[in-house]
């Protein structure tokens, strides 16, 4: 279930970006090893959000099968308390 201030689509969407960097690099290296190494790394972060959509999801359909408050698939904005 969603509990406290964990926000499941925001982190997706950090990891991707994440991964963007990081085939970015990968990009712009001369060097053959540096190149897949960093596109390992963007593989890996992109599994990372792709895990947390699915968590967000499975989060989601349990809250309509239970009645509870469904999590929000957007990034919410962070708020101080």
């Amino acid at each position: 279930m969603f509990h406290g201030t964990y926000d499941r689509a925001d982190r997706a969407d950090r990891y991707r970006k994440v991964a963007a960097e990081y085939t970015g690099l990968s990009e712009a290296t001369p060097d053959q090893f540096l190149r897949s190494f960093y596109l390992r790394i963007a593989e890996d972060y992109q599994d990372q959000s792709q895990r947390e959509l699915l968590a967000l999801e499975r989060e989601q359909i349990t809250a309509l099968a239970t009645g509870a408050d469904m999590p929000s698939p957007t990034p919410q904005p962070n708020h101080a308390s």
